[in-house]
């Protein structure tokens, strides 16, 4: 396999890798110890943020950035996957590939809509010229009942407006009051991090507007992934502003996944009127591009990738890195978001299992603290090692920490997350743990954080200090 991973092979073309490489690829993959059981995940190659969530034809679809030949970024693609119940998922193989003379650099992000009994796959197209200068396109395809594809034959956003950089990618398309709106994540000519947005009655008509506002503070010097949802009427933007201030926002990833809540939406204004203060999305250590939609039963819906860019992990020894997130449900109550997995994720519940029975690394676990208690949990403990989750109702605590694991991961970013829940009360945690991948709810979503932690295959043993009480465990199988 291939370990000196130059420009040229990264962006090597998908149709000059050999049949015997993808078998070999293929085959180390399967064999991965580390691969989960009920989430999405490549079986080889790097799987990143998630684009197009969606539902047409009697299916949701989501489709991930996606590089084929190595746990590295390279030359990427759409690929595609769909469910009837958001927790089953079928692959479809490769949607989007980096074909066309708007997109031969590479598929990147963006979203879905649908349209006149089609779907739409708006997103950016990546250019690269002989000496390495960039340019992106907004690009369309159309996906049919039939399952065929086909992409329009020029960018629908060819030209960049005045003042911006050619990082200029991610397209939400929404639909409101009869009108098309695209927001792109943005980087001026000064380096900083901004939204635009285009408008327009028809698709090829779309014209720039101007700059999405929701702060007076600078939004780094990218502002990555922009998704704009409304819930109860009020607008909820999520995002990843590169290069954020740590005194704006408190974080500790190598980039934030946050949000913002407002009060209403002024699109006359681009304005996101009495916009509250800028938060984490996730407190966890691996989390990032979060992408949203409103699904036809009236849920608004969230899917995240569960890595960070620029990071090493043990499986991409194996060829294949990356997965998806639960789906997950948002809400906003008292002027708070709270984030839970769908209600059809019950349906992974195999069987309930007793704590001191446990020899699976696939499970949900729920436990209670009583107020002013602090108890602690140790996940996939051995002699030596654990993941600990330290639960202070007291101070309103939650602590994960994976200082202790024989394989650390991005050490410069610290070994410890903390979430800050209402002191002296009650707290009630929900764990969905799978092989590598740990997704803690707290209080039922009103915070979360999601991790990878890497562990023998031997560690299933699970403790809990005495003041955890009204602890149960299911095994979870697709």
């Amino acid at each position: 396999m291939i370990t000196n991973w130059t420009r040229k092979l990264r962006y090597k073309k998908y149709d000059q890798w050999s049949d015997e490489y993808l078998r070999e690829l293929k085959e180390m993959g399967q064999n991965s110890i580390w691969h989960s059981k009920y989430h999405v995940e490549p079986e080889f190659g790097l799987l990143n943020d998630p684009n197009g969530f969606s539902f047409f034809n009697g299916q949701y679809h989501l489709f991930y950035q996606y590089y084929p030949f190595g746990a590295v970024h390279g030359l990427k693609s759409w690929y595609h996957v769909t469910s009837t119940d958001l927790i089953h998922w079928h692959n479809e193989g490769i949607a989007l590939k980096p074909d066309s003379k708007f997109d031969e650099q590479g598929v990147y992000s963006g979203s879905a809509l649908s349209i006149d009994q089609q779907l739409l796959l708006l997103y950016t197209g990546n250019i690269r010229t002989t000496d390495n200068k960039r340019f992106s396109y907004q690009n369309a395809a159309w996906l049919k009942k039939d399952g065929s594809i086909q992409k329009e034959p020029s960018p629908l956003i060819e030209k960049l407006p005045a003042g911006f950089s050619s990082e200029f990618r991610d397209p939400q398309i929404i639909k409101c009051n009869d009108q098309y709106r695209v927001l792109i994540g943005a980087q001026t000519l000064q380096n900083e991090g901004k939204i635009a947005v285009y408008e327009g009655h028809h698709l090829h008509h779309l014209k720039y507007k101007g700059c999405l506002h929701f702060s007076d503070q600078p939004m780094g010097y990218m502002a990555e992934c922009p998704n704009l949802i409304m819930i109860d009427q009020q607008p909820l933007l999520i995002f990843c502003p590169q290069g954020l201030d740590h005194q704006i926002l408190n974080y500790q990833n190598i980039y934030p996944n946050c949000y913002i809540i407002g009060k209403n939406m002024d699109w006359e204004n681009l304005q996101i009127n009495e916009a509250g203060t800028i938060n984490n999305l996730d407190d966890g250590f691996d989390f990032y591009a979060t992408q949203v939609f409103a699904a036809p039963d009236g849920r608004q819906l969230a899917v995240s990738w569960i890595n960070l860019p620029d990071l090493i992990y043990p499986n991409d020894a194996d060829g294949w890195t990356g997965s998806l997130s639960l789906i997950k449900e948002l809400s906003i109550k008292n002027g708070y978001l709270y984030q839970y997995p769908v209600k059809e994720t019950k349906k992974l519940r195999h069987q309930q299992i007793r704590l001191d029975q446990i020899q699976t690394k696939s499970f949900e676990l729920e436990a209670h603290i009583s107020a002013n208690q602090c108890g602690e949990i140790q996940l996939f403990k051995t002699k030596t090692t654990f993941l600990g989750v330290e639960i202070d109702a007291r101070n309103g605590i939650v602590t994960v920490d994976r200082s202790q694991s024989s394989y650390p991961l991005a050490q410069q970013f610290g070994q410890t997350r903390q979430s800050f829940v209402p002191a002296h009360q009650d707290i009630q945690i929900n764990i969905f743990a799978d092989q590598t991948i740990c997704e803690i709810f707290i209080n039922d979503g009103y915070k979360v954080q999601t991790l990878r932690y890497f562990s023998a295959p031997e560690a299933t043993k699970i403790i809990t200090t005495e003041a955890i009480n009204r602890c149960r465990v299911w095994e979870l199988k697709k």
